[in-house]
């Protein structure tokens, strides 16, 4: 049996989660300066994009307007 909470949990997995467009700014160790707009499912998840593709930098994420 399940109860209403795990209903209600199961259910917010369920539905899809609107992406979010963000600005990404990387300054690598070098100096070279990328800049890209992007869909994310949060700002975290487009800081760790920067990280994986760039690796040890200067990241900056916002949301783009």
């Amino acid at each position: 049996m399940s109860t209403p909470q795990a209903a209600a949990l199961a259910g917010d997995f369920a539905r899809p989660k609107p992406l979010i467009k963000c600005q990404v700014k990387v300054t690598t160790t070098t100096g070279a300066r990328f800049c890209y707009a992007a869909l994310f499912a949060s700002t975290c998840d487009a800081a760790i994009d920067a990280l994986e593709r760039f690796g040890i930098s200067k990241i900056s994420v916002e949301p783009a307007r």
